[in-house]
């Protein structure tokens, strides 16, 4: 890879020259600034390429997460009561009852889809940000993997070098929601994670991008939301004073 870009660098200013001898004598600024055109794009393409491969490659197109109200106002209870956008309202109790799904289910199923992939989007770096003000949160769009671990569910980004972005105990989850169910999401390929803030009910809401080629990502969140349901009613689950 070194020898490549030495290579390159050699002969791209070499070709310049060679090709316009007398205007780059008499106006070195636009030699320096041919090179850079034809040096500066490869070399930003190529880092990403290494280092971020998913701004290049995410299915949906990567682009920046900034905050929003009229975002904040669809996953904070608080925001959504007194928004003056007109979206839609959400129930005034967002809780649901760990035993509401449970029942029935296909445990081999459940194994598979203790990690599933998912997509850190402005839907969730919102939220994330109202719950952990000071977490160091991804700026940008990125394919992500939604674990269900024993204690909570914990998120990670990145295909590159993916790191855990938000961990979430099931103690401080209070509701779990087809994203069907819920007026501003509105999608039955989201999962909804309902989480009290101590302020505020948050509500994280999970699209699933990728599942098993006989399952669609309808089943996949119903299926996610029994699993959900299954971990908040066991052992941990009951765990008091929990910080994230």
């Amino acid at each position: 890879m070194a020898a490549s870009w030495f290579s390159y660098l050699a002969v791209v200013p070499a070709t310049i020259f060679l090709a316009f001898p007398p205007v780059f004598v008499q106006f070195p600024q636009a030699f320096l600034i041919a090179v850079a055109l034809f040096v500066l794009p490869p070399a930003w393409i190529h880092v990403n390429w290494v280092f971020n491969p998913e701004y290049l490659f995410t299915s949906n197109g990567a682009r920046r997460i900034r905050f929003s109200e009229h975002v904040e106002a669809q996953v904070s209870l608080k925001s959504n009561i007194v928004n003056d956008f007109g979206i839609p309202r959400l129930p005034v109790d967002l809780r649901t009852s760990p035993s509401r799904g449970v029942g029935g289910a296909d445990q081999s199923a459940h194994l598979e889809m203790t990690l599933t992939r998912v997509l850190w989007d402005d839907y969730l770096y919102i939220p994330g940000r109202a719950l952990i003000p000071a977490g160091p949160f991804p700026k940008r769009t990125l394919s992500a993997i939604l674990e269900f671990g024993p204690d909570g569910l914990m998120l990670s980004a990145g295909l590159w070098r993916p790191g855990v972005v938000l961990e979430l105990p099931y103690s401080r989850i209070i509701g779990v929601w087809n994203g069907s169910q819920i007026k501003t999401i509105d999608s039955g390929g989201v999962l909804v994670v309902v989480v009290d803030s101590g302020d505020d009910d948050l509500l994280f809401p999970f699209d699933v991008v990728r599942v098993t080629p006989k399952q669609s990502p309808r089943a996949a969140v119903e299926a996610l939301v029994r699993l959900l349901e299954e971990r908040r009613q066991g052992p941990t689950a009951t765990v008091e004073g929990r910080e994230t």
